[in-house]
């Protein structure tokens, strides 16, 4: 696809927008193929015009693709479009979830299916490695979800911090990374999925096996009971998105 002119690229934005919104606009721009990878964005000046926004919103939201990895400035040429499945960072799975439009659901469900494998495998990572402070942070949490009424933010705040100390217990620190941005993108909008988390003993019945595994060393045990636990979580997750939409 060739470059387009801005006046065909992007529709006018109305003039109460904020920077955040025209980020959006022209994110969803270029994720839609509106520009082709390695072309230059418009100049400013056209850019601002065409989006019906003065140069320093312009400015501001340029700054935020290119953090977001959907653009590099280079000195001289502009704006390059880069491929942001490629060069975005963690930021970019909440955005690509929470569209200007509503949920992604099909991206969602992707990133659930990853949160499940990845969290089974850290799972069974840290019954090979974890040491006794490990297993009383874990009996600690399911201590406080015993406790906590059926409130379903309490129950997922719980159920996070608990596999947040399962990744602590793995020792490794790119994976503890990798696994903490996925966990984000749906805590920045824990509102979205209560719903998953109205049933606590049910939450607690699965960690507690979950615990019982990682705290006898039995990898395999600790990786099936965590997958049981994250694919079903996963299914009530997406429900629960799905019907906020």
């Amino acid at each position: 696809m060739s470059q387009e002119s801005p006046e065909n690229s992007v529709e006018p934005l109305e003039r109460q927008s904020l920077v955040d919104r025209l980020t959006a606009r022209l994110g969803e721009a270029i994720l839609a193929g509106r520009y082709d990878r390695g072309a230059t964005l418009p100049p400013e000046r056209d850019l601002a015009k065409a989006l019906q926004v003065n140069r320093t919103s312009l400015k501001h939201a340029l700054q935020r693709l290119e953090q977001l990895g959907f653009i590099a400035t280079r000195h001289g040429i502009g704006s390059v479009v880069l491929d942001p499945t490629e060069t975005a960072g963690a930021r970019l799975l909440s955005y690509l979830v929470f569209r200007t439009s509503g949920i992604d659901t099909s991206v969602l469900a992707d990133l659930i299916e990853a949160r499940t494998l990845l969290g089974a495998f850290l799972t069974r990572l840290a019954a090979e490695r974890r040491a006794q402070a490990d297993l009383d942070r874990l009996a600690k949490v399911l201590e406080e979800l015993e406790r906590v009424g059926d409130e379903p933010d309490e129950v997922q705040r719980l159920e996070l911090a608990f596999f947040r100390n399962i990744m602590r217990a793995t020792k490794n620190q790119i994976f503890v990374t990798l696994a903490s941005s996925m966990f984000a993108v749906y805590l920045g909008r824990a509102h979205v999925f209560r719903d998953a988390f109205t049933d606590r003993h049910a939450v607690r019945r699965s960690l507690d096996r979950v615990l019982a595994a990682v705290a006898a060393r039995d990898a395999e045990g600790a990786e099936k009971a965590a997958h049981e636990y994250l694919k079903k979580n996963g299914k009530a997750l997406l429900d629960a998105a799905r019907r906020s939409v």
